[in-house]
């Protein structure tokens, strides 16, 4: 009852909280992410090099090599010390991820029918494509129904013939 009290009672403002959320943007310092993380630009490094990070596997380097030529060329990780391979891997790992999503996403969207050309429809093009597409139904709503004729009893008739099935229940008065 309290939470659904206190939900009618609260009214967003969204202008105020832009303004908030600019205010803390502007009193961040610079080098450091959202989440207060150090940004050292590792993970911009893993997406900008990984296939070269791949020819070194497959050439036979471990990730602790690479991670050490990494440090070596002054690579760091958020508190300031020489990358290691734990955090590469961690990098190298989300990375891929982000990849994996954004191709799945690209695919999800050249099937989607309201998107032409890889962005969303535009008014002036709306009725057009609307004009291309014809609605239809779905195929179990278009198939007809064969009525069969069945052997109706009327209520009177259910209703005695269950008066009779339970006629020993009643006592004679």
């Amino acid at each position: 009852m309290a939470a659904v009290l206190l939900r009618i009672m609260l009214k967003l403002n969204l202008s105020q909280l832009k303004q908030s959320v600019n205010q803390k943007k502007a009193g961040r310092p610079d080098g450091v992410g959202p989440g207060g993380w150090k940004l050292t630009g590792s993970k911009q490094i893993v997406r900008d090099h990984l296939p070269a990070f791949d020819e070194l596997k497959a050439a036979g380097a471990t990730w602790v090599e690479i991670a050490a030529g990494l440090a070596a060329q002054g690579v760091i990780q958020g508190d300031n010390k020489p990358i290691t391979s734990k955090r590469l891997t961690a990098l190298v790992s989300a990375v891929r991820k982000e990849a994996a999503k954004k191709k799945t996403d690209i695919l999800h969207r050249a099937k989607r029918t309201d998107v032409i050309g890889g962005s969303a429809l535009d008014r002036e093009g709306a009725s057009d494509a609307k004009s291309q597409r014809r609605l239809s139904l779905s195929p179990d709503l278009t198939k007809t129904v064969e009525l069969v004729e069945l052997d109706h009893q009327t209520e009177d008739q259910i209703r005695r013939a269950n008066f009779e099935k339970h006629n020993d229940l009643f006592g004679k008065e």
